[in-house]
């Protein structure tokens, strides 16, 4: 009885620790620049469209959204939205975040 209580315990702190966990800047992120809202410069070509969901918070959006555009082989990406999102009813304390934007070369 006791192991499966322990397993059980260990599994939820990980799901709650993985929803809480900030999203850190990677070294290639860290070189890609970041515009809100606005048409990226001439010259700059559309990579792809990308989606970041149910992050932690308005900072670890913005690190997502520049992360995937580094791994796409950008260095530049355009923030189209951030919005908030309740994944549990029952705990609106409980905020994430969604991210869209355009990643470019």
């Amino acid at each position: 009885m006791r192991k499966p209580l322990t397993f059980f315990c260990i599994v939820s702190l990980t799901a709650i620790l993985s929803c809480t966990s900030p999203t850190l800047l990677t070294p290639g992120g860290n070189s890609v620049q970041l515009l809100m809202k606005e048409e990226a410069p001439a010259g700059k070509a559309l990579i792809n469209d990308i989606v970041c969901e149910r992050v932690k918070d308005i900072i670890s959006a913005k690190n997502c959204l520049r992360n995937k555009t580094a791994e796409l082989g950008g260095n530049l990406v355009v923030v189209d939205t951030i919005e908030v999102v309740y994944p549990n009813p029952s705990n609106p304390r409980m905020k994430l975040y969604t991210a869209n934007g355009r990643a470019y070369k």
